[in-house]
């Protein structure tokens, strides 16, 4: 995966999820981690937490220059972009993401928990025009 994302918009598409970042005790550690993925065709990178019993995802607007996903820790991922300004380039090897000269910890987005679905519990999924906007 590699992809060009605007700072300030990546740093507000991260704390848009934060609410469904797992806390420091959860029963499954990766849920203290984010989802990002990227598709081919798209203008988009997706953001994605869940603590299991809920998920938010943004979509925040990118140059997609590789197709993939990952999963990094959020607080790290946050505080690394944003010490950041402007342009960032973003990719992916074998272990790691990598902001500029910053690697961070990538897991396999494959053990990543599916988002909760939606049932007659009045759920809804609601789209955020401010990060696209």
């Amino acid at each position: 995966m590699q992809f060009t994302v605007e700072s300030k918009a990546f740093a507000g598409a991260l704390e848009r999820v934060k609410p469904a970042v797992g806390g420091p005790h959860h029963a499954l550690p990766i849920c203290q981690s984010v989802h990002l993925s990227a598709a081919e065709g798209q203008q988009v990178v997706v953001v994605r937490a869940t603590d299991l019993d809920i998920a938010l995802e943004v979509a925040v607007p990118a140059r997609i220059d590789a197709p993939g996903q990952a999963v990094t820790p959020y607080r790290t991922l946050l505080d690394t972009v944003k010490s950041q300004k402007g342009p960032l380039a973003v990719s992916v090897d074998a272990n790691n993401l990598i902001i500029g000269s910053s690697k961070l910890l990538a897991q396999d987005a494959a053990n990543y928990p599916p988002s909760p679905s939606a049932d007659d519990d009045g759920s809804a999924l609601v789209a955020d025009s401010q990060v696209l906007g």
